[in-house]
């Protein structure tokens, strides 16, 4: 159950939701409807409107809103098999899947790029780097498929790939950071111009040109801990939270790069993400007690300390990535719970699962 810690308009029903809607806030989404939430929409910025990519690519989930795949799966695409990794290490998980406009399936295990061609297993391919290919795979709207690695990021063609099943073949560019050993395990994000962002292991946000993987800008934090990946406000300002282990620091990054303000957290926080409502949005971002801090983004910007809302979820327990539904529905889950409110009436949050 849900309840606010500080007023806000905004009724919060949740709904029972099955196990298989509880799956796709974590991995993604089988089918899209047009006129979904584009991360990035029209003008090349962002916000709750189609436009910059297919009306039918998918809205925020789990990591989709990163990915901003221009395509939806195909009605008939068969999810029905499993795929066994004997080898992989404990700290060796499969990462969130990225989506390919013909269906072929991308995510990473074991440090290893793992691509089901159209969906069909029978073709699998794995594919290997000079390092590990360490975060969650983001397809651009050309194709180009980006990964994080040890200190540095890739972008990868797609087509190429498919043809040769040789990552030195399909390469288009590689970034380099400044250090070796920076991690870049968060999933990439791509702004409405095709910006690439990547978020490093020591506080480091790199902005990259998609054309030659040439550096753009660079940010770095005050406290050098790992930044998550960032999310993209209409008007090109970036919200990006650093873990800082036990609590968490949400900055505020202006489309140039430089810090316009930040706001200690006082709780681990998840990636946010952001939904209609005032002139450039409202980010929600999930922590680590269960509590969704919920704020104006134009008010946020203008102060960082603005009171913003906090609703507290009574289990306690660290919630996702919020997903925001084309109606405006926000569902966020816990290990065990989904959730699912409407920001828009004024009732506590009812109910758990």
């Amino acid at each position: 159950m849900f309840a606010r810690k500080r007023k806000r308009s905004g009724r919060l029903a949740v709904k029972l939701v099955t196990a298989v809607l509880a799956a796709l806030l974590w991995f993604g989404q089988a089918a899209y409807a047009a006129g979904m939430f584009v991360q990035n929409g029209s003008g090349g910025q962002g916000g709750y409107q189609t436009g910059g990519y297919e009306t039918g690519s998918p809205q925020p989930a789990a990591y989709n809103w990163a990915r901003e795949s221009t395509s939806a799966l195909p009605e008939k695409f068969d999810l029905n098999y499993m795929i066994k990794f004997p080898d992989l290490k404990p700290n060796e998980g499969v990462t969130h899947f990225a989506f390919g406009s013909d269906g072929t399936v991308y995510f990473t295990a074991g440090g290893k790029l793992i691509v089901i061609p159209q969906g069909k297993p029978a073709y699998l391919m794995v594919v290997e780097g000079d390092d590990p290919l360490l975060s969650s795979p983001v397809v651009g709207a050309d194709g180009t498929l980006y990964i994080g690695s040890r200190g540095k990021v890739l972008a990868i063609d797609t087509a190429e790939l498919l043809a040769t099943k040789s990552l030195e073949s399909a390469l288009k560019w590689t970034f380099a950071a400044g250090s070796s050993t920076e991690l870049f395990v968060q999933p990439i994000a791509l702004g409405g111009d095709g910006t690439v962002y990547a978020a490093g292991d020591v506080g480091s946000l790199y902005a990259i040109n998609p054309a030659n993987g040439m550096q753009k800008w660079k940010f770095s934090s005050d406290d050098a801990f790992p930044l998550l990946t960032p999310v993209i406000a209409e008007n090109g300002y970036l919200f990006v939270v650093e873990d800082l282990t036990t609590q968490a620091k949400l900055y505020i990054v202006d489309a140039n790069g430089n810090n316009a303000g930040s706001r200690l957290l006082g709780n681990p926080a998840n990636v946010p993400a952001i939904s209609a409502g005032g002139a450039q949005g409202i980010l929600w971002v999930p922590q680590g007690d269960g509590s969704l801090f919920s704020v104006d983004i134009e008010q946020f910007i203008a102060d960082p300390t603005v009171t913003g809302a906090v609703y507290a979820n009574a289990e306690g327990e660290a919630l996702s990535s919020p997903l925001i539904g084309p109606d405006g529905t926000i569902y966020v889950s816990s290990a065990e719970s989904l959730f699912a409110f409407d920001p828009s009436d004024d009732t506590s949050f009812e109910g758990n699962l």
